[in-house]
């Protein structure tokens, strides 16, 4: 065993140890002197007494405390047991944005701030930089080093230290005591069905179960329909919207843990989809609940494990939309709804009960890209879950187009991978499952993905010079947005085949001829028009209207056709055709299809 002096080893730490001592201090096996002495001349230079066990980086140790072992910096700051990350306890410097970045790293050797950020751990007790990381933006802090110190000291020293500890990972305990609110009261069993349900809630989602075959909601879950007997059912988003059934104001509590909080109102909330939930409206007085009052659920996570569904009034969030003009007066303007982030690209106004829904890309004819589409089913649905708008108008902006389509510049890709482009749920299409109505307005070109969004519409108003058509077939690839299903259902089948075999246009009057528009007109007065069509509505019953076009849609059974387009098409967007078709438009030449 090779002996080295003292003074080797404190070279050695101070970093001006010869390189070949160096050499010759890596090939000697470890033993006890060498280690000894390193701890010993650690031990000299802290001023502190505590023993040093193990160094953990040039300014930490850990350190055998008052009974415990604890993370010391060289200046006497304790950071807590070791088997906790010390990072949790440090000050954090993050660097995410290129200024700050640019502090650090020059030119092209900076990394992408959306991407990357460096953590600079410092010392609250002297500010010295303690260790750097710099890793995916979100992840966590890495906990470096966790050493077993209790069979480092008994099988490689010889030596077990006293009151030995646990060998673990303590930090995962303590961040959930973070997240663990104060809250005392009963929760509910997270067993079967019941977790699943919370387990929704825990992400924000209010979900029922609703069954597939006669399409009954139920909230108490269970695996067989008690209308039907099927044992075919999906868990479905709710709205998160209803009103207050019934309530009871509670003096004496159900429960010791609920003392403090009496009087307080058991709610029954009647959701949008039919189903009672029983519930609370924390913030409102009980002397203020009616029935029938509208509210709208929020989540309170009451524990790491639990979020659970409250509800609050729907007047607290706040509402857009101006009174119904019952009397024939001037219609009040429309005002842009605050509910929703959009981009620019798509325009949500509320007036009078109706919603104008505008596609405003008409430098680029309107085509949509896929954060176009995903504006769209947000604003779509937040129309539909809105007791207080009743009929949306859909139109675009300018005279060139209605809607184009798809980008293809971005889409193609997108799909030719596989890309759902918004229809997760392959029983789905845009609007399918909206049922107040929907008038479109179209203003010019109304082609392939334009066209399969008009055909999801009810009442439908053209400009003279409005087109119409589904040339998707002419690039070797096919409207997947729901056409096939659609458009058969609403024009005669050989005029319904020509649009879709052929790709040939059609213009407005003949649209008007087959039924798929109801009015043509000029185009200074579409959305007059399309506006009269929304106010006549808005005269009738909101319930029966919504619900005779509901009665419509779904006897139409159209899921079932939606998931065999979609399996179908996937095999056309997969083919050698589906990439030569874009490729030729792109390249304004005929494209030269091989049928593979």
């Amino acid at each position: 065993m090779a002996e080295f002096h003292k003074a080797d080893v404190e070279k050695l730490i101070d970093g001006v140890l010869p390189w070949p001592a160096v050499q010759d201090m890596m090939k000697s096996a470890k033993d006890l002197d060498r280690f000894d002495k390193y701890v010993e001349i650690l031990q000299e230079r802290v001023p502190w007494d505590e023993r040093i066990l193990l160094p953990l980086t040039p300014q930490l140790f850990i350190v055998a405390g008052d009974g415990a072992r604890v993370v010391k910096c060289r200046c006497g700051h304790e950071f807590g047991d070791y088997r906790v990350n010390w990072k949790l306890s440090a000050l954090i410097y993050v660097r995410d944005d290129e200024e700050s970045l640019s502090e650090v790293y020059k030119g092209r050797e900076m990394p992408d701030p959306t991407w990357v950020q460096v953590r600079e751990y410092i010392c609250p007790g002297c500010g010295a930089q303690l260790e750097v990381e710099a890793v995916p933006r979100g992840c966590p802090p890495d906990f470096d080093f966790l050493p077993d110190l209790d069979t480092f000291y008994r099988e490689w020293l010889g030596r077990p230290l006293r009151d030995s500890v646990p060998y673990e990972d303590l930090t995962p305990a303590l961040v959930a005591t973070w997240a663990q609110p104060d809250y005392a009261k009963p929760v509910p069993e997270l067993e079967g069905f019941t977790k699943d349900f919370y387990d929704f809630c825990r992400k924000g989602e209010l979900r029922f179960q609703r069954c597939s075959e006669c399409g009954t909601w139920r909230h108490i879950p269970r695996e067989m329909c008690a209308e039907c007997g099927s044992f075919e059912w999906e868990w479905e988003p709710s709205t998160g919207r209803g009103t207050v059934f019934s309530w009871t104001v509670v003096e004496r509590p159900l429960h010791p843990d609920f003392s403090g909080d009496t009087p307080y109102a058991a709610v029954i909330v009647e959701m949008d989809e039919g189903v009672r939930l029983v519930s609370e409206v924390p913030d409102c007085d009980p002397d203020d609940l009616r029935i029938g009052m509208p509210v709208e659920v929020f989540f309170d996570a009451v524990s790491h494990k639990i979020t659970l569904p409250k509800f609050r009034p729907r007047a607290a969030v706040g509402r857009t939309g101006g009174p119904v003009d019952r009397a024939g007066g001037p219609r009040t303007p429309m005002r842009a709804r605050r509910t929703l982030e959009l981009p620019d690209t798509i325009r949500y106004e509320v007036s009078d009960r109706v919603a104008v829904v505008t596609v405003d890309r008409p430098d680029a004819l309107n085509s949509l890209t896929k954060d176009m589409l995903t504006a769209l089913d947000a604003v779509f649905a937040d129309f539909n879950a809105d007791d207080d708008i009743w009929v949306a108008v859909l139109t675009a902006a300018g005279e060139r187009a209605f809607c184009t389509g798809m980008d293809l510049k971005e889409a193609i890709p997108l799909l030719t991978s596989g890309d759902e482009l918004g229809y997760e749920d392959h029983t789905k299409r845009q609007f399918s499952d909206v049922f107040k109505p929907i008038i479109g307005a179209v203003n010019g070109h109304c082609i392939a993905g334009g066209m399969e969004m008009l055909v999801g519409t009810d009442i439908r108003i053209a400009a003279e010079h409005a087109t119409f058509g589904l040339g998707e077939v002419r690039w070797g690839l096919v409207p997947a947005g729901g056409s096939h299903i659609r458009v058969p259902r609403q024009i005669p089948w050989a005029v319904a085949m020509e649009l879709l075999l052929t790709g040939d246009p059609i213009d407005a009057q003949r649209a008007y001829e087959i039924g798929l528009v109801n009015r043509v007109v000029p185009s200074e007065d579409l959305m007059p028009t399309a506006l009269d069509m929304a106010a006549r509505i808005c005269r009738n019953g909101p319930l029966a209207v919504r619900t005779s076009k509901q009665i419509a849609v779904r006897a139409l059974g159209l899921e079932q056709g939606f998931v065999l387009e979609k399996a179908l098409a996937a095999k056309v967007f997969a083919s050698e055709d589906a990439k030569e078709g874009p490729e030729a438009f792109k390249e304004k030449r005929p494209p030269e299809f091989r049928g593979r």
